[in-house]
């Protein structure tokens, strides 16, 4: 989370990042959500992320293993993302999906 806002700070956007660390936030919806999770936890909160999203937002999930990728792309389209980017760095993956309209 420090290094997040550091990043954040660093490229000029700090004050229109929010970052958090625990559950995903309640109350608000977003252009863009960055969750670095397990598969598990990917999709355990799909819903809540997808509530978190606004309609046409994007998400970029990442974190976890290139053998579950299949699993967390299923799970995101279950609640309404369509993913239009999947990219694998050794046994790591992450997936850019936008929140259907």
């Amino acid at each position: 989370v420090d290094a997040a806002r550091e990043a954040a700070r660093r490229n000029g956007v700090a004050d229109r990042v929010r970052v958090s660390e625990g559950s995903v936030p309640v109350g608000g919806e977003y252009d863009l959500v960055l969750a670095n999770l397990t598969a598990d936890l990917l999709q355990g909160l799909a819903s809540e992320l997808a509530r978190a999203a606004l309609p046409g937002g994007r998400l970029i999930a990442s974190g976890f293993l290139s053998v579950r990728e299949q699993e967390v792309v299923d799970g995101l389209r279950e609640v309404g993302f369509v993913v239009a980017r999947a990219q694998s760095e050794d046994e790591w993956s992450a997936l850019l999906a936008a929140k259907h309209t």
